[in-house]
């Protein structure tokens, strides 16, 4: 980890003044952080975090050019040792799982107040997942729903009830018509369906979907 003296370097990023403003108040009251810059969008954000090397990067996942879980998950794929936290005002499960799985090191929401920021920093620079409390309540429900284990960092795919009915229908054999004609609708859509789930799993073809969903537990296994 890179440091300033007894200090730790800290770039912000998010496309509104008051809530850069905001964070370097937090965050330069504190004698432990020293914020080095803060930017309003993704671009500049990959630029100045390869300029300087922070310790920790606290990012808005919803900016414009460029910004994004898929910023962040180049920074970290670029720098490994940067700490990661995500700033955001949406409280989705899609949106914490895509930042889980992309490997940020904390969520912070930005309703949460000083001390909750302070205290989620404190423990991702300790080497920890650090939350404000709305967002660790979110992320122990998608722990007991089983959408994301901390132990192996994986997340598990939201699927809704209707792509575990077509995952069912997909390993019993059916083909696309008989599945339309089953559940009311167009050829297409099943298969565009289909394309999604393979995009969702990861998966490249029926067979290995299949197996991906006797894994996971989507489908009953036969006796």
């Amino acid at each position: 980890m890179k440091s300033i003296k007894d200090r730790y370097s800290i770039i912000i990023a998010d496309d509104h003044v008051s809530v850069r403003e905001g964070l370097q108040q937090i965050l330069g009251g504190n004698p432990h952080f020293f914020v080095l810059e803060a930017v309003c969008n993704g671009h500049e954000l990959e630029r100045v975090v390869d300029q300087q090397q922070p310790d920790l990067v606290i990012t808005d996942v919803r900016m414009p050019e460029g910004g994004g879980v898929e910023t962040g998950q180049q920074l970290k794929s670029k720098f490994p040792e940067l700490y990661l936290i995500g700033y955001t005002g949406w409280d989705t499960d899609s949106l914490f799982l895509d930042m889980l799985k992309v490997g940020f090191d904390g969520i912070i929401l930005k309703r949460a107040g000083k001390e909750e920021v302070l205290e989620a920093v404190h423990m991702v620079l300790d080497g920890n997942m650090g939350f404000c409390r709305a967002a660790q309540r979110r992320v122990h429900q998608l722990i007991q729903r089983n959408y994301y284990n901390p132990g192996r960092n994986k997340v598990k795919p939201l699927m809704s009830e209707r792509y575990l009915t077509i995952i069912k229908y997909i390993a019993d054999g059916w083909k696309s018509e008989e599945i339309a004609e089953k559940m009311g609708l167009g050829v297409q859509s099943i298969h565009t369906y289909r394309k999604r789930l393979l995009t969702k799993t990861g998966c490249t073809n029926p067979a290995s979907l299949i197996h991906y969903a006797n894994l996971e537990g989507l489908i009953d296994n036969p006796d």
